[in-house]
């Protein structure tokens, strides 16, 4: 998937892995200055390092913060999730066996830019 979005920019992203059945193995929430395309397959690679199976990745959601650092959406998102599903949590914002929503992500994410400009 290529999307419009510039590298060098303060970007949010949602990306989904899935194993080769395509069940969800979990939702990472993150940022990067980097192409997502890039990030994501770090995120691939990192996975295959550590044994987890990935075969399949999506990206979800890339939202561009402006002059924000993405960290604080980050965080915002983060700590929803984290609340929500404290069990399914690991290091590294990621959120194993649950599918984060695209639309509920996007909310929060516009939530947290608007209640700061």
């Amino acid at each position: 998937v290529k999307s419009s979005i510039q590298a060098g920019k303060q970007l949010l992203y949602l990306f989904k892995f899935y194993d080769k059945d395509e069940n969800l193995i979990c939702s990472k929430v993150g940022t990067t200055i980097r192409l997502p395309e890039k990030r994501l397959r770090e995120e691939i690679n990192y996975y295959r390092k550590h044994n987890i199976p990935v075969e399949k990745a999506e990206i979800c959601s890339v939202i561009d913060c402006g002059d924000l650092p993405a960290e604080g959406a980050e965080s915002y998102t983060r700590a929803y999730y984290i609340k929500k599903f404290p069990n399914n949590f690991k290091k590294n914002d990621r959120f194993f066996r649950v599918d984060i929503k695209t639309r509920t992500f996007n909310k929060l994410v516009n939530e947290y830019l608007l209640e700061t400009a």
